[in-house]
């Protein structure tokens, strides 16, 4: 019997999500859909991959119309359900076919991509699949509009009709949008006079749900100004922003000596400034914020509706003081079942949420990958060692060395390094450093290395992407034989802390949330087992994220994945040796294969390689430490916040050697360079800054 599409069941209404049928439906989409791909998607690990999509999305859909699932001691609420399968086992494929069953009984399904090509592609594979019967939405692909990513998208629709079909695909946007409600609902018949949720949403790849707003007082007088001086503003922004930004100036402005470690922002004084802020909370504030040019007015307003929400704090870290608002954009509302790769790993299970479970997925094995360790040509962190122009250019000729060295003439490589490098146009700081042209070539505009290896070295094909970038389920690169992975995605720590907050829909105030937990204690300095845990998860699963982007997603029917190699090129490996089997189960343990750190001086003071050594052997010669200082903060390129160790790593200065000579010229150098010695605080040592300029720690 052919259950796909069949009019008898689609008017069963009282059958349309029983098992047995609906799974009858399932495996019809499966054989259809591997009849088209002839070889592929055979053998045990894709089976069963096969079988956990089905079993979670079910999960999903038998969740009555009030959140409560058949259990009876559950909690009234929609748990999403979380599938861990790898990129490249067909669960896109596997989803596909699910909500062509779902459509086969009668039921709808809205399914989020994280990219516009996804959508398309995904488009594409429904319509063979079910024609007619599935429409897509996305800014390229809404009609009338020209496309700029997706040049030739598959199909253009008006958001009005949407809801003539039973299954639709968009973007991630679309589905925490205030008009989400155009997506996840629709009309079964031409009967309904209002539209009824859709029975499932499906959401491939994790959603960035946490929205974060980190500034500074700074940032906070650059949008008033820019507001007061805009004849569009509406009074309630201009009372709004002025009542904000005399708050913070008593808050934590200049004549404020002492700063709390972390402020909860729970005072009466908070509690009467949160009425001046209703308005920021508002679709007329996001659409004003959209449309002005200041770059401050965006984060400011963000952070202002999270302090009128009471989700907002600030940390105060060494000289530093961030003001960090965030808010959790996914509504779970109705069934869903997320397709992640890294679910299993990325330290959301350890938070305890009550919003979703955690499913494991299929069992697979590294044996295939061949890992080694590069460390690069610093002990610097990596953000801060690229503080400096010559720094950048050092690190991408070592990038350089490294695709020649372990990549053949006519494989292909992707290199996944910090974003700062590239020459992107939306690049804060760019570099225009890797790839290593120069910087006022025409190949940065005419030649595509990110989204293909049209990067050519010494007859490599070389694609680049950056930490943050696209997922794991981009498959542009799933040919590349060599992954370079260029340090890791750290996180600073107020970040981090933001996104614990924020997965945990709790206020700063709420007993037991991550930040209640560190403000007793003392502050960001302070690190609690569960968020030391969650940050070094979280940056494995990026990790893996990033290496499964080559051909280690071609997995083998027993699921081996494919053959490739992967450079490990960071310095500090601690987490990722104490992490690697859970990364990559099977897999060899990299080994150090080469290393770019300048070889250590000796010292003629008899103190080692640091060159600290008392007496007048050990003393420096040449120029002065205040003229390497000025030197140094003269360089283009600095960050507004310059620490004694950048400075010691990249000089010969030597702070204890040299402290009194360089701070009876503070002064001057200030003059010279614009940097103000500053002291630091609770122990912490000095530093150079710019007034005005953040430094994001």
């Amino acid at each position: 019997m052919d259950v796909i599409n069949n009019p008898e069941i689609q008017k069963a209404e009282h059958i349309a999500f029983e098992r047995d049928w609906l799974r009858a439906a399932y495996d019809a989409a499966v054989a259809k859909i591997k009849a088209g791909r002839p070889g592929r998607m055979l053998g045990p690990a894709f089976n069963n991959t096969a079988d956990l999509v089905f079993e979670a999305a079910y999960t999903a859909l038998v969740q009555h119309d009030d959140g409560q699932p058949d259990d009876e001691d559950s909690a009234a609420t929609y748990r999403m359900q979380v599938l861990s399968a790898k990129p490249g086992l067909g669960k896109s494929s596997y989803s596909n076919a699910m909500a062509s069953a779902i459509a086969s009984v009668g039921g709808g399904v809205l399914i989020c991509c994280e990219q516009m090509e996804s959508v398309d592609q995904r488009y594409r594979d429904l319509e063979k699949l079910m024609p007619g019967r599935v429409a897509c939405y996305s800014t390229d692909h809404k009609k009338g509009t020209k496309p700029t990513k997706v040049l030739k998208p598959a199909a253009q629709f008006t958001k009005e009709e949407l809801a003539n079909y039973p299954v639709i695909v968009t973007t991630h946007v679309g589905l925490k949008r205030d008009d989400a409600r155009a997506f996840k609902d629709w009309l079964p018949n031409a009967d309904l006079k209002w539209p009824m949720p859709r029975d499932l949403v499906i959401v491939d790849e994790m959603v960035k749900e946490i929205q974060q707003y980190a500034i500074d007082l700074q940032a906070v007088e650059g949008a008033k100004a820019a507001v007061e001086s805009n004849s569009d503003a509406p009074s309630q922004a201009i009372a709004g922003i002025i009542a904000l930004e005399r708050f913070l100036q008593e808050r934590i402005g200049a004549s404020v000596t002492w700063r709390p470690a972390i402020d909860l922002l729970a005072d009466e004084d908070v509690k009467d400034l949160r009425p001046w802020l209703a308005w920021f909370d508002t679709r007329e504030a996001e659409e004003f914020a959209q449309r002005a040019k200041h770059k401050s007015i965006a984060p400011v307003f963000g952070y202002a509706a999270c302090l009128h929400r009471g989700w907002a704090y600030t940390t105060t870290y060494g000289n530093e003081t961030v003001l960090m608002g965030y808010h959790n954009g996914l509504d779970i509302d109705m069934p869903m079942l997320q397709l992640d790769g890294t679910s299993d790993i990325n330290g959301l299970r350890g938070l305890g949420l009550k919003d979703r479970e955690v499913l494991p997925g299929p069992s697979v094995n590294y044996a295939a990958l061949d890992a080694v360790i590069e460390t690069p040509p610093t002990r610097m962190t990596i953000a801060k060692y690229l503080g400096s122009v010559r720094n950048a250019k050092t690190y991408a000729k070592w990038l350089d060395s490294l695709i020649v060295k372990h990549a053949q003439p006519g494989q292909k490589v992707l290199v996944v390094c910090k974003k700062v490098l590239l020459g992107l146009p939306d690049t804060e700081h760019a570099m225009y450093a890797f790839p290593t042209w120069s910087e006022d070539s025409a190949k940065w505009g005419r030649i595509n290395y990110t989204t293909e290896f049209g990067y050519r070295l010494d007859g490599r094909h070389v694609a680049v992407q950056w930490w943050g970038g696209p997922s794991s389920g981009h498959n542009a690169f799933q040919e590349a034989d060599v992954v370079i992975l260029a340090d890791a995605q750290w996180e600073p720590r107020h970040k981090v802390l933001a996104d614990m907050q924020g997965y945990s829909r709790q206020a700063p105030t709420d007993a037991g949330s991550p930040v209640d937990e560190m403000h007793k204690g003392g502050g960001l300095s302070a690190k609690p087992r569960r968020y030391e845990a969650y940050k070094v998860r979280a940056m494995m699963a990026s990790y893996v994220q990033a290496a499964s982007r080559g051909r280690l997603r071609q997995w083998s029917p027993d699921g081996t994945c494919g053959s490739q190699k992967l450079v490990c090129a960071l310095h500090d490996t601690a987490w990722l040796l104490d992490g690697w089997d859970t990364m990559f189960p099977g897999a060899n343990r990299p080994q150090l294969v080469g290393s770019a750190l300048p070889a250590a001086k000796a010292s003629k003071g008899g103190k080692g390689k640091t060159g600290r050594g008392s007496g007048r052997s050990g003393r420096r010669t040449g120029p002065s430490a205040v003229t390497l200082l000025t030197e140094y903060l003269q360089t283009p390129g600095r960050p507004g916040w310059v620490t004694l160790d950048m400075i010691e790593a990249d000089t010969a200065i030597r702070w204890t050697a040299d402290r009194a000579q360089i701070q009876k010229a503070a002064a001057d150098i200030e003059k010279r360079t614009g940097y103000k010695l500053v002291r630091g605080v609770r122990g912490h040592p000095p530093v150079f800054e710019v007034p005005g300029r953040r430094y994001d720690f």
